[in-house]
């Protein structure tokens, strides 16, 4: 192999290495959510009454029971 393919390669292997630390590393980052459904105990709803996949974001719903402080009703 020519002196410039090896180079090449080893320069593809260290920036694979050199990503794959940097993942690892921002991995440990991310922290696990643990919400307690206080609301949807008190009001016997499942989370998707007021949430949509991909929490912690509300469908119209959940922004509705929000903005009235959390109370249903008029």
């Amino acid at each position: 192999m020519k002196m410039s393919t090896l180079r090449a390669r080893a320069m593809i292997v260290a920036i694979l290495v050199l990503m794959g630390l940097i993942s690892y590393e921002l991995s440990g980052l991310v922290q696990k959510a643990e919400a307690i459904p206080a609301f949807a105990r008190k009001y016997d709803f499942k989370c998707n009454v007021c949430h949509v996949p991909g929490f912690p974001k509300l469908n119209d719903f959940g922004n509705l029971f929000r903005d009235r402080g959390y109370q249903l009703g008029s």
